[in-house]
């Protein structure tokens, strides 16, 4: 072989050996920066509140294989890549955006959404050969749109998307029967999946979307103290939030899984890849070792 081939080849395997040590040294270097704010709580550390509250995110930290209830201290984290999918997902970056976010779902905004929309549509199709439905919309038209000319700066906003932001703040009145809900062809092939997945001893006539708030409270709190961006008495405060809305709203683990599932399904996502990490949290978790719930 030429010499001069030689050189070359040799040349080049040097330059990407040092290249490779530098990127490694480099990503070290970033990864140790990124993790700078890091806070963690030892197993043994954990207050009553944490011990309680982590529980209700289990669904996704078994999908996101972070450990068993007790799930605060450090375990191999990524920071770069939580960093990332805060930013991304949520567009957290900061102790003021964290707090948004989480101030969000401690309103269960997406949930109380959820059943406006859901149940606004069902109503609307029971309407269609039903006088009673008709009755209905008919009138919480009429207040939507009362309410939508006392507030000029609401023009623009088209009747129904009217109505639905007032049923999502409970400040129309008379309710909507729920019945109405499983119109919603949607909402009932949704609904029946998420049970499928979590196979409750005592089904359900309806079930509401609460869990898939209160779950994603509790994770991102948790993943928020573990960046950084919140004080631990921060995410105890929402932590606390957590448990009460869960206490208010559910009666059980398994109600509890199906709600988190069905809020899941709802909002587009396909739950196949968590349904089973929902199922053993449910079951094979907190059940088996009697969590309160």
């Amino acid at each position: 072989m030429d010499t001069n081939i030689i050189y070359i080849i040799v040349g080049v395997a040097v330059v990407f050996i040092i290249y490779i040590t530098f990127m490694a040294s480099k990503s070290k270097k970033i990864n140790q920066k990124k993790g700078a704010n890091a806070q963690f709580i030892q197993d043994d550390e954990m207050n009553a509140i944490e011990k309680k509250a982590i529980n209700y995110g289990l669904p996704l930290f078994e999908y996101r294989m972070e450990g068993n209830i007790q799930g605060l201290s450090e375990k191999k984290i990524n920071f770069i890549e939580y960093e990332g999918g805060l930013r991304q997902q949520w567009e957290i970056f900061d102790h003021d955006s964290a707090i948004v976010r989480l101030d969000m779902l401690a309103e269960l905004k997406r949930s109380k959404s959820q059943k406006a929309y859901y149940l606004v549509e069902g109503l609307e199709a029971s309407a269609r050969s039903d006088e009673e439905a008709q009755g209905i919309l008919t009138s919480l038209l009429k207040i939507a749109q009362e309410y939508k000319d006392e507030n000029p700066d609401l023009k623009d906003l088209e009747i129904k998307d009217m109505l639905m932001t007032l049923v999502a703040n409970d400040a129309i009145k008379p309710e909507i029967p729920e019945k109405y809900f499983f119109d919603s062809k949607e909402y009932a092939k949704a609904q029946k999946k998420a049970i499928k997945a979590i196979k409750p001893k005592n089904v359900k006539e309806l079930y509401l979307t609460y869990g898939w708030d209160i779950v994603r409270l509790v994770a991102l709190a948790k993943w928020s103290f573990w960046l950084g961006y919140i004080s631990r008495e921060e995410m105890d405060g929402y932590f606390s939030q957590a448990v009460s809305l869960a206490e208010k709203n559910g009666e059980s683990w398994e109600e509890y899984g199906v709600s988190f599932l069905l809020g899941r399904t709802l909002d587009g996502f396909d739950i196949d890849d968590i349904a089973g990490e929902t199922s053993y949290a449910v079951h094979k978790v907190l059940e088996k070792q009697n969590a309160p719930f």
